[in-house]
Order: C-alpha cells, then sequence, then structure tokens
C-alpha cells in the first residue's frame, strides 16, 4: 500500500542527552532542555519564562500539470523547506512521484508518496500525502500516474527552522501527583496558537486509538515536525487544529497535541476541560467523539517504534484509560478499547510493526494500572455531567461519569447556597462508569434552590481524589416545564441552537458525499446525531459512534435516524423500511422485503425502546417489537403526503403530520391545532411533540417554527434573520 521509503536523517543523535545538530535544531534543544528542567527540577525553576521560537513559514502550491505529459515544470519554491507534502484527487490510493532539488541542477531520484489514511478521504477521492522532510529543498517537481486528476495536485512546502523569531512565554509545569507521565506543553513544543480555529468540543473519552505519523524515523527535530504537522493538517488540509490529542517522539518524549484550555500555573496538559471531557481531535473518521488518539512519531510499517517511545505510550494510555475507566484490554461494539488505526477504518496505520505490538501494550498497560492504583489515591472523577442544566422539583437529575480503577465510592455532593440542607449521594461505580438514577434519590426530591455540584471518588482505603467540577450553578425550579429549547437542522448540516439548546457541532460548511437528512439529540441532550441519506452518522457533543452504513451499498436512501432511549446505540430506516440498528438498539423487524404502496418517510421508537413504528408517505403504519397499532391514514386520501411521526410519552399513541401542516393524532394522542388551522402556507419537513405530550412543534422549510399546545416558542430561522433551507427538528429533553 505504501510506496515511499521510509526517510532517515543523517543527523547524529545522542539519544541519552537528547542533543541535536548546533548549527540547526538551536531552537528545538532549547525546548527540550526547558522541558526537562521544568519536569525534574521545578523548585529551581522561575514561575515562567520566555523562549523564541521561529516561525512556521506555509505556502500551498498549485501545480499545473498538463494531461499530456503528466509531469509538472521545475518550480522553485518560495524559501527552503524542512517539510512537504500534496494533496490530490485520485480514484485510488496511487499517489504522485515527487523529486527534489537544492540547486534546481542536481535533483533527487523519484520517490513516491505515503497515502496519509489521518488526512484523506477515500469516499470523496480526496488524497494528502504524509508530511516528509524537505532535505532542505528550493526546487520540486512532481509527476502523476494516471490514476490523479492533474489540475487537482497542490504541493505544501513548510519551514519550521527559519521564520521569524516568535516570543512565547512557558509556565512551569509541577510533577503528576497521579502517575500522569510528563507531557510538553504546546507553547514548549512552539504552537502557534493563531493559526487555531473554532473552539475546542468535547466529549466523555471511551476508548484511544494508537497512529503513526508517517514522517522520519528518530527525529533529530521533533518539535519542528509537530510544528510542520500542525500548520499541514490546519493550512492545508483545513481542519480547526492538529489531529492528534497525543504525540510521541523516539526519545519517550510526549507531546500536547490539539488545544483543550489554558493551564493554570504548574499544571501538565491533559486534553481536558475542567470536568474531565476529552477534547475532540480528528484523528480517526466516524471515531474522533469519545476517543483520543495518540500518535507515534515515525514510519512504522517496516521498522519497529525505539523502546523508549513504547514505554512512554504505555505511561501515557496507562494514565488515560485509568483516569477515564476504560479497560485496557476490554472492547466495545466489537473494537478494543485500546485500538489501532486500522481497527476503526481502513487503513495501515499505525503500521505492521507497531500494530503487531499492541496485545503486548495492552498486557502493560493493564499491569501499570493494577501497580499504580495499589499505590496512589483515585484520580478526580472524569467526564462528570448532570444533566440537563436545571429540573423542576418533581423530577430528579441523572448524572454519569468514569473513574479510575482504585475507586470504589464516589460521592456526589449537592451544596445549596440557600438556607436548606446540603445533600450527599454515595454510588458504587461499576465498569469505570457511575450513574446518579432516580432510584438513589429513595423518592425524596431535592429543595427548590441554587446548588454547586462536586464528585468526590475514595478507594477501598477511604483516601480521597481531588474534587471535580460538576455544575457551579444546578437549579432546582418549581414546576413541571416541558422542552427548554431545540436545535434546527439546515440542508447542509448546519445546527442552529435556540432556548437551552447548546452548540456541539455541525457539518455546515464540509464536503459531504451525500446530503443529510435527519437528526436526534441523545436523552441527556448534551449532543446530537446527523445522518446523510448514504446513512454517514455524524456525531457531535457526547453522542458516541456506533457505525453507519456509509460504505454499504444500499437499495434505498436513508431518511431517518432516532436514538435508542439509553443514548448508546441509535436505528436508521431507508426509504423501503429497511432497519440498521446500532449499538444497542436491536432489530425488530423492518418492511425491506415487502412491496409498499409508498416510501417509508420516518420511524419512531417506543417509550421503553422495545419496538418501533414505521410510517410511510400515505400515513401507513407498520409496529415492530413491543409498538401497538392505534391507526393510520393509510386508507384516506390525503391533500399532501405524511412526513413523519412522534409518540406520545406513554407510547399509547401517537401523531402523524403531513407536508401542509396537517395533523393525525391516533390513541391517546391529543389534537392541539395544526397548519391549516393557523393560516400555514410553507412547506412543513419537521415535527417534534413535547416530552410532556401536550403539544408539538412544526418545521417550516425556510426554517419558521410553529408551537402547538404547552410547546414554548424559543425563536427560529425565519424569526432570527436566517435564510437557510431547513431539514429537521430535535428537541432538548
Amino acid at each position: 500500500m505504501h510506496c515511499l521509503r521510509a526517510l532517515r536523517s543523517r543527523a547524529v543523535v545522542n539519544r541519552s542527552k537528547y542533543m541535536v545538530s548546533m548549527r540547526t535544531h538551536v531552537a528545538a534543544r532549547l525546548l527540550v532542555l526547558m522541558a526537562l528542567v521544568a519536569a525534574f527540577v521545578p523548585m529551581l525553576a522561575p514561575s515562567s519564562w520566555t523562549v523564541e521560537i521561529p516561525a512556521t513559514l506555509h505556502r500551498k502550491i498549485e501545480l499545473p500539470i498538463s494531461a499530456s505529459a503528466r509531469t509538472s515544470a521545475a518550480r522553485k519554491l518560495p524559501f527552503t523547506a524542512t517539510h512537504l507534502g500534496l494533496g490530490w484527487r485520485g480514484t485510488d490510493e496511487v499517489g504522485p512521484e515527487l523529486r527534489t532539488s537544492r540547486d534546481g541542477t542536481v535533483w533527487s531520484n523519484w520517490s513516491g508518496v505515503t497515502v496519509s489514511e489521518d488526512l484523506s478521504d477515500h469516499e470523496a477521492g480526496i488524497y494528502f500525502a504524509a508530511l516528509e522532510s524537505g532535505r532542505d529543498a528550493q526546487w520540486a517537481e512532481v509527476r502523476v500516474p494516471p490514476t490523479v486528476d492533474p489540475a487537482s495536485v497542490v504541493l505544501t512546502a513548510i519551514n519550521t527552522r527559519d521564520g521569524p523569531s516568535r516570543k512565547i512565554t512557558v509556565r512551569r509545569q509541577a510533577l503528576a501527583a497521579t502517575p500522569q507521565p510528563n507531557v510538553i506543553s504546546r507553547a514548549q513544543w512552539g504552537a502557534d496558537e493563531t493559526l487555531r480555529r473554532d473552539q475546542p468540543r468535547f466529549a466523555r473519552v471511551r476508548r484511544l486509538v494508537v497512529h503513526h505519523t508517517v514522517t522520519a524515523n528518530d527525529d533529530t527535530d521533533p518539535a519542528g515536525t509537530i510544528r510542520a504537522i500542525y500548520a499541514y493538517h490546519v493550512q492545508s488540509r483545513g481542519w480547526d487544529d492538529i489531529g492528534y490529542n497525543f504525540l510521541v517522539d523516539s526519545n519517550g518524549n510526549i507531546y500536547e497535541g490539539r488545544y483543550s484550555r489554558p493551564l493554570a500555573q504548574g499544571e501538565l496538559p491533559n486534553g481536558e476541560n475542567t470536568n474531565g471531557m476529552g477534547v475532540i481531535g480528528a484523528h480517526a473518521a466516524g471515531y474522533n467523539t469519545g476517543s483520543a488518539g495518540v500518535a507515534l512519531l515515525g514510519n512504522f510499517s517496516s521498522v519497529s517504534p525505539r523502546p523508549a517511545a513504547v514505554v512512554s505510550l504505555v505511561n501515557l494510555l496507562a494514565w488515560k484509560a485509568d483516569r477515564h475507566g476504560i479497560g485496557p484490554l476490554g472492547a466495545a461494539q466489537g473494537i478494543p478499547n485500546i485500538a489501532g488505526h486500522r481497527d476503526v477504518g481502513s487503513t495501515a496505520c499505525p503500521g505492521d510493526l507497531l500494530y503487531a505490538q499492541l496485545p503486548g501494550i495492552r498486557n502493560d498497560v493493564e499491569t501499570r494500572i493494577q501497580v499504580t492504583t495499589s499505590l496512589t489515591p483515585p484520580a478526580m472523577p472524569t467526564g462528570t455531567e448532570l444533566l440537563p442544566s436545571a429540573f423542576s422539583r418533581d423530577k430528579t437529575p441523572n448524572a454519569t461519569g468514569a473513574v479510575s480503577r482504585s475507586a470504589t465510592l464516589v460521592e456526589l455532593r449537592f451544596d445549596g447556597r440557600g438556607l436548606l440542607a446540603d445533600r450527599t449521594f454515595r454510588l458504587t461505580p461499576a465498569n469505570g462508569s457511575f450513574s446518579l438514577s432516580d432510584s438513589d434519590f429513595g423518592g425524596i426530591s431535592l429543595a427548590e434552590d441554587h446548588y454547586a455540584v462536586r464528585a468526590v471518588a475514595f478507594d477501598a482505603q477511604l483516601r480521597e481524589s481531588p474534587a471535580a467540577p460538576v455544575a457551579s450553578d444546578y437549579v432546582i425550579s418549581l414546576g413541571e416545564a416541558p422542552a427548554t429549547g431545540y436545535w434546527i437542522m439546515g440542508s447542509d448540516g448546519g445546527v442552529f441552537s435556540f432556548g437551552s439548546a447548546k452548540f456541539y457541532g455541525s457539518t455546515g460548511g464540509l464536503r459531504l458525499n451525500k446530503p443529510v437528512v435527519g437528526m436526534d439529540a441523545t436523552p441527556t441532550s448534551d449532543g446530537y446525531w446527523l445522518v446523510a441519506t448514504d446513512g454517514g452518522v455524524f456525531a457531535f457533543g457526547s453522542a458516541g459512534f456506533f457505525g453507519s452504513t456509509g460504505s454499504i451499498r444500499l437499495n434505498r436512501p436513508i431518511v431517518d435516524l432516532v436514538s435508542a432511549s439509553t443514548g448508546n446505540g441509535y436505528w436508521m430506516v431507508a426509504s423501503d423500511g429497511g432497519i440498521f440498528a446500532f449499538g444497542d438498539s436491536r432489530f425488530f423487524g423492518s418492511t425491506g422485503g415487502i412491496t409498499l404502496n409508498q416510501p417509508i418517510v420516518g420511524m419512531a421508537p417506543t417509550p421503553t425502546g422495545g419496538g418501533y413504528w414505521l410510517v410511510a408517505s400515505d400515513g401507513g403504519i407498520f409496529a415492530y417489537g413491543d409498538a401497538r397499532f392505534f391507526g393510520s391514514t393509510g386508507g384516506i386520501k390525503l391533500s399532501q403526503p405524511i412526513i413523519g411521526m412522534a409518540p406520545t410519552p406513554t407510547g399509547g399513541g401517537y401523531w402523524m403530520v403531513a407536508s401542509d401542516g396537517g395533523i393525525f393524532a391516533f390513541g391517546d394522542a391529543g389534537f392541539f391545532g395544526s397548519g391549516p388551522s393557523r393560516g400555514i402556507r410553507t412547506r412543513v419537513v419537521g415535527f417534534a411533540a413535547t416530552f410532556t405530550g401536550g403539544g408539538y412543534y412544526l418545521l417550516g422549510e425556510a426554517g419558521s417554527v410553529n408551537a402547538f399546545g404547552d410547546a414554548p416558542f424559543y425563536g427560529s430561522l425565519t424569526f432570527s434573520g436566517i435564510r437557510a433551507t431547513a431539514r429537521d427538528l430535535a428537541l432538548v429533553r
């Protein structure tokens, strides 16, 4: 698969002292020496200091190549290249060949490039090469095979050494109180924070994914290479930040990858927010949410990683796995909890010789956790959530979180700021997780008040962890409230938030293989899924990715996605009624083999999750599992086709809505009005019922929202002056 020969630097490396060439790598040596001083002699180092790092020079160069010659003209680069990359469109992985020159006269041999599986999109035919050493080239030439569109080739030149000097303030880092290995911060490796785009997004960490960067082995300037990867990912690939969460060099130094938040004085980078939710990277398509990606610098297709790198990888994975309650030897949905990139995608990453070591690495991680958890107190509970942000006094909050292996007890402390007594709930963790549910309250609700909420873990010796901040202001209010907000999804997957709905991300502005058609929120409303007509699933916030039909040839397009009641799975339905169940959702039947009068346009699960209804555009209803049939419009001549349905909270009825806003109520579903009765003339594309069963919403194609019954109006695209085509609506639970 890979056709690039591993490029080895001719510089001599003294691994024991981590010395590098004085002439070309002064900045890198300063970084490493500063990191060592900060890590091992904290009492002698100042609280902060300033280092000078060269700015990274980056230029994308279009190379017009004729279809007949298939070779570019020799191109003078704008600066001496320390790294080179290529992007192109093609029909397979066979990419261009590259050769370079320092003077335009003496040229290197032609060399094929290695496709970067982390950056490429095979389905869209978009490919990027892994960064390779520029060998101080000042000239470059590219030739392409017939499988590559010659007009699409773009060369990226990068120089991490000779740019204008930038001053960066580095804070002193403290030794970890828990077995977190030392991590070189973004400031220490010279990250230019002005390159970052958008705000980081976070989710609970449930899996660890190992990669290799397919760059030079035994790198003499790892900090420079990481700066080059950062620039390549952002400025060439168009990502918000570097894709990996952590990187490890051949000497075992660990580097902070994707930005998460500002660091407090003396704090080691951990890639998380203050609640222990992991920042979502861009390292494994479809599996980024809920995972942390660790990349070893180098190419391990035919060379083994250095022992120092493997030891640091084990230490990093052990700390991360224990912190988030991840079983190193376990698996979820058939994928190891500590996975190689090839376990979650069609790729050779992390290289045959590193991948072959993963079983032993998992065992070493397990052993290290067992040893360290017997010696240290539990780590702070992580991924802790209390959702939604406010409850009525007649309902009880639900909390979830992860905890380290040594924890045998978790206390969730509601510290009231009023005159009322505080409440502490004691929870027993299982399999690295804990949760607070209705049964934990013993029938006694929290009093009306404002609360600050913290989580603390204890081990069998009652040693106490640091407190995890859960909510600084958690409100228990009077009365029952229906949905407190909603999301509107546009035709490009753009997501618009109203009321208390939070924005977690979207596909707006991204090039999609197929258009998005539906969305649904997690049961805790801290994330949502978008689904495309090919069954491609996009997960945001805490929504987990459990599979898709994106790589399957479908008989008919996907028309809807609905969440399982647990939030740990979902169903998708195609227009022929074919059902695809993922995660812990179960298959109860389908119309996939039945000749239908009209196509299926939507589905709805029962409140128990033990069944579902399918609805056709003529209003025909198909009930499976514990879903009951209460009636249909299958025998009625409709003015406009049915576009969707929703069940009542009891599961004893349902509503159907037509594209003109006509409402049809069956079973215990109440009628609260309709589009024609309101004089609505826009085409209705979305429908959602409140969780009380006392109202519903109609979503118009232009983004208008009409609320009926007890459904509060929080805004709409048209009300806000936003011009977009709407496709679906999801409520905050």
